[in-house]
């Protein structure tokens, strides 16, 4: 292979310039978005970002996995290390705290993005129009709301907006530049890894490419693994996990999910349901491979090709998180992009120009649909109501649209039916619904619910919490204790399970047993105010057994 610096028609004679083409794509891009901007924290937002210690410390941020720091860290999932992705969050929450800086800034990278797919497609050759054309049907596309309006999908962004500048670079035969944008993109998220293999293929269809790209590029992923061993931060090995036949039927719902969102307007969701297709999974490697060996030379399909093996993360991840995440799509949605700009040009060589005006009129015709589902990642109600229109019984929907009844709206009589609901298959819904019947003073029925759920889900503290706390209130001390025991084997540094503990003991006349554990919730959260409450009583019961140590109003209404 080598660098191919054989200058492309810019079809200038045909085509004006044009200089308000850009400023009106551009435009129509932040309108269609402007419903999202004044949205809240919805999801994963609300630990990473709101409720986050570290979100302004720069250090901490830099040196820990994105969930470590936020104390919402599951012992059973990968770490994920996104330094630059969580860092890009301090100058705005230090400066102007909440979502609606962040929701402009990832408005920005699109905006960037979009740009960048403009300036890439007539890199390649296309006409301003049909470049703009390509730019405004990714910028106004519902495939790639959730990788804007959703802040969590920062990494997204930022991943997607080095890889089309890295290869814009690589066309302008800047190959440093276009390194570095690779060797990067690693610390936004992990899935660009891969960026290299993307630049390569790239190589192949288009002739624009160098050694020198490619390994910086790769030198880049390799300081990414060293910088994550050296913190002790796991790599993701999901897909060793999973067996051949698995991975294969979840490349297959890839592909179907990426051809939907293609395809059909309304079928953005943020908690699809994941259904194996070991079949379509086959298929679409072969015409992966059919692809690349269909490469060389042909810079209609670099674009798409080059862009796929970064799916190659989603199968696994999808099987781990139970969904297809629309915003594994957005680097995709910016190739196919690129390749539509290409396929216009084309379509008006070949004499279709009578179709031209069907085509620009694509892009308007999306923009409500995108206008409509940015507004949906408002708020978490309005998100997982939109997902329950698609699929009522979706378990993923319903657990999370009682959530927002319970720890958005308070409002635990709500939140009961969709956590009942989805408790056959959502573990995290059987929780809750514990906590919201302890809320509600329903404890016997919360209590007969603690062997199933604890069996069910052998790894989290809350359900046997949840269930010595029941029998606490209820009086029946000794039934509790074994409970609470369980709570602390499974996460000795939970602090609530100390200060239950406490209050069980010293409901059966134990209180140095019962200062003790008070003593060790303050050690992990020195100034919880209920582990101090009890160690005071506990310190004035072991002098005179007059006080009391029964559980506090406080943790009788902990979820």
């Amino acid at each position: 292979m080598s660098t191919d610096t054989t200058a492309e028609p810019t079809h200038e004679s045909v085509d004006p310039k044009e200089p308000w083409l850009p400023f009106a794509v551009l435009f129509l891009v932040a309108l269609v978005y402007a419903p999202s901007l004044g949205g809240d924290w919805i999801w994963d937002d609300v630990y990473q970002f709101r409720d986050n210690p570290a979100i302004t410390q720069p250090g901490v941020l830099l040196t820990s996995d994105i969930w470590s720091p936020t104390g919402h860290a599951d012992p059973r999932n990968t770490p994920a290390y996104r330094p630059l992705a969580m860092v890009s969050h301090v100058p705005g929450q230090t400066l102007w705290p909440g979502p609606a800086i962040e929701r402009v800034v990832n408005l920005a990278l699109h905006a960037l993005i979009v740009l960048g797919v403009a300036l890439l497609a007539a890199a390649l050759g296309a006409s301003r129009r049909a470049a703009w054309f390509g730019a405004l049907l990714l910028g106004v596309h519902p495939a790639a709301v959730e990788g804007v309006a959703w802040i969590s999908s920062r990494g997204d962004l930022l991943g997607t907006a080095l890889l089309v500048y890295g290869l814009l670079a690589v066309c302008r035969e800047r190959p440093f530049a276009a390194g570095l944008c690779l060797a990067v993109a690693p610390f936004c998220k992990e899935t660009w890894l891969l960026a290299p293999v993307a630049a390569g293929l790239w190589w192949i269809g288009t002739g624009r490419g160098s050694w020198s790209t490619l390994g910086i590029g790769a030198f880049g992923g390799a300081a990414y693994l060293a910088v994550r061993a050296a913190l002790d931060i796991p790599v993701p090995t999901d897909a060793a996990s999973h067996a051949p036949t698995e991975l294969l039927g979840a490349v297959g719902a890839v592909a179907t999910r990426g051809l939907e969102l293609l395809v059909v307007p309304t079928a953005p969701d943020a908690v699809p349901p994941l259904t194996l297709r070991p079949t379509l999974g086959a298929a679409a490697l072969v015409l992966g491979i059919a692809a690349i060996a269909a490469l060389p030379r042909r810079r209609w399909l670099a674009p798409i090709v080059a862009t796929l093996p970064l799916l190659a993360l989603a199968a696994p991840a999808s099987l781990a998180n139970g969904l297809i995440a629309d915003r594994y799509f957005t680097v995709v949605a910016a190739g196919l992009a690129v390749a539509a700009a290409l396929a216009f040009d084309a379509a008006r060589s070949a004499g279709a120009n009578r179709w031209a005006p069907a085509l620009l009129a694509l892009p308007l015709a999306l923009a409500p649909f995108a206008a409509h589902r940015a507004q949906d990642w408002t708020s978490a109600a309005r998100l997982f109501d939109a997902s329950l229109d698609r699929h009522p019984d979706n378990p993923r929907a319903l657990f999370h649209r009682g959530h927002a009844y319970h720890t958005i709206d308070g409002d635990c009589v709500a939140a009961i039916p969709f956590y009942e609901r989805a408790m056959a298959t959502e573990e995290r819904a059987g929780n809750n619904l514990q906590a919201c019947l302890i809320t509600l003073g329903r404890l016997e029925r919360a209590a007969a619910l603690g062997p199933e759920l604890v069996e069910r889900d052998p790894f989290r503290a809350t359900p046997a919490l949840n269930t010595g706390r029941a029998l606490a209130v209820l009086g029946r001390a000794e039934e509790a204790e074994p409970w609470v025991r369980e709570a602390l084997r499974r996460d000795p540094q939970a602090k609530r399970a100390h200060v239950l503990l406490g209050n069980v003991r010293g409901m059966q006349g134990d209180y140095a047993g019962a200062l003790e554990h008070f003593e060790r919730a303050l050690a992990i959260a020195p100034g919880d105010a209920d582990a101090r409450r009890g160690a005071a009583i506990a310190a004035r019961h072991l002098a005179s057994p007059a006080a009391s140590l029964a559980p506090t109003r406080a943790e009788q209404d902990a979820s």
